[in-house]
């Protein structure tokens, strides 16, 4: 990844030693001279464009600029990448990493100076066994949904596991997401993982976690960490299994703030009818409807007679 502050650094160094003030350089570079105070401050870089425009004022190779004048580095040929890329030769740029003659880390330590669209454009021309999986997890907080969705559901170097998932959850289309989730669905879940996860699945996805869990692959009481994300089915689901006294009841009163309505309705009436011993509604009653509090106070009354 490049150094900011050792290239702002060593701009800085070239800048002084021509006598110049930001000013000045940055009236030769036609940007701000604010641009130039942040680039000194390792606070920004200078955008692609601009970085050969300095190598050829200072009489440098874009490779001493880029590695800020050292020359034991071992990107020495991140300079050809970066020419091509301002030159507005994404073809080329993709054509140097696709012949090893630039390697792919070189692309993904500039892509934080990318626009989205150039990166896609090389991206979508890199051959597939360039993109590994460890490549598209650093490339993609820098490439468009679209281009990285297409690329993770068509790369063959993609395992869909529970890590490589969660670390393109938060750059990838719910769409995508649930299809790398259904594939991966049979591996093991750490709860870490699916916490992680919840926000970025569609309700579905979550459901079918919940299946795993009621069937027993997945520990059942975790689940209430996922209550705020699933859907009224799922969690109703959940109270039919604790009815049944598949999972325990303490589940119900953990979810009891997401359960809707209608369930918390038919439960009561479980009770009345005698299929549900009241004793184990007392903990929803704050969640019950006056009428159905009402009715569990009569009925509790009337198992004391």
């Amino acid at each position: 990844m490049l150094d900011a502050r050792k290239i702002g650094a060593y701009i800085s160094k070239l800048r002084k030693e021509q006598d110049m003030t930001q000013v000045e350089l940055a009236n030769e570079l036609n940007v701000s001279h604010q641009a130039v105070s942040k680039w000194e401050r390792g606070e920004s870089l200078p955008d692609i464009g601009t970085i050969p425009v300095i190598a050829g004022l200072f009489q440098l190779t874009v490779d001493d600029v880029m590695n800020a004048g050292e020359t034991n580095t071992k990107s020495r040929n991140i300079g050809r990448l970066v020419e091509a890329i301002s030159n507005n030769n994404k073809e080329a740029a993709a054509g140097l990493i696709n012949s090893d003659e630039v390697p792919v880390e070189e692309l993904v330590d500039v892509a934080p100076i990318l626009k989205a669209s150039t990166l896609n454009e090389i991206s979508e021309q890199l051959k597939e066994e360039t993109l590994t999986e460890k490549v598209l997890l650093q490339l993609a907080p820098f490439l468009g949904y679209d281009q990285l969705d297409s690329l993770v559901l068509k790369s063959t170097k993609i395992q869909a596991s529970w890590t490589t998932i969660s670390g393109l959850a938060p750059f990838l289309s719910e769409t995508a997401l649930n299809e790398l989730a259904n594939r991966a669905m049979d591996e093991e879940i750490s709860w870490e993982t699916i916490s992680g996860l919840a926000p970025f699945l569609s309700q579905r996805t979550l459901t079918n976690m919940v299946d795993k869990m009621v069937d027993g692959t997945i520990d059942i009481r975790k689940i209430t960490g996922l209550a705020p994300f699933l859907d009224s089915d799922a969690i109703d689901k959940l109270v039919q299994h604790a009815e049944k006294g598949n999972i325990s009841w303490n589940i119900v009163l953990s979810l009891a703030p997401f359960i809707h309505q209608s369930t918390l309705d038919r439960l009561v009436n479980e009770m009345v009818k005698g299929n549900i011993n009241s004793e184990q509604l007392i903990g929803l009653a704050p969640f019950l409807s006056k009428e159905n509090l009402n009715r569990m106070v009569l009925e509790v009354e009337t198992d004391k007679i």
